[in-house]
Order: structure tokens, then C-alpha cells, then sequence
């Protein structure tokens, strides 16, 4: 069984998440299952997999632009922080 590994992410990123249609099921699971935090932020919580799927679903959303630029910039940066590569 794969470990699970959480990832902290702004309520602006996790807003961003929400409205890409089409995430794989994977992906689509660390989305709805986000944990709200005290904060006002969220964290994400899964296999390392569901992690690639997520972090490759919003790389595709951003080459392609398919969601609204204000939203756009809030995945760039979250994809700087998912692939820092």
C-alpha cells in the first residue's frame, strides 16, 4: 500500500483545483477529499500517484489555457510548488 503524502495548498489554489473539469479519478479524489484547515487553507492527502496525476492534469490546463487566467496564475503557482523542476 502506497504511503500517503500531504500537501498543503491556499484556499485561492484549491478554488483553482476545484473548477478544472475532467481531473483524472485519482487527481479528482485529492480534490474532493481536501482537508479544510483552521487557517482558511486546505491540504491535500494521498498516494504519490494520485499527486502525478494531479500535478500532470494542471500542467495541461495551464499549456492549453482552459480555465480563466485569474485562476491560471493560481495553478502556475501551484504547479511551481507541485514540480519544482
Amino acid at each position: 500500500m502506497d504511503e500517503k503524502e500531504t500537501f498543503p495548498i491556499t484556499s485561492k489554489e484549491y478554488h483553482a483545483l476545484f473548477n478544472i473539469r475532467g481531473l483524472k479519478e485519482k487527481a479528482h479524489f485529492l480534490v474532493m477529499c481536501a482537508t479544510d484547515l483552521k487557517n482558511g487553507n486546505y491540504e491535500l492527502s494521498g498516494s504519490s500517484e494520485a499527486f502525478d496525476e494531479l500535478t500532470t492534469d494542471v500542467s495541461e490546463e495551464i499549456t492549453y489555457e482552459l480555465s480563466p487566467k485569474y485562476q491560471l496564475r493560481q495553478l502556475q503557482k501551484l504547479y511551481r510548488r507541485l514540480a519544482p523542476d
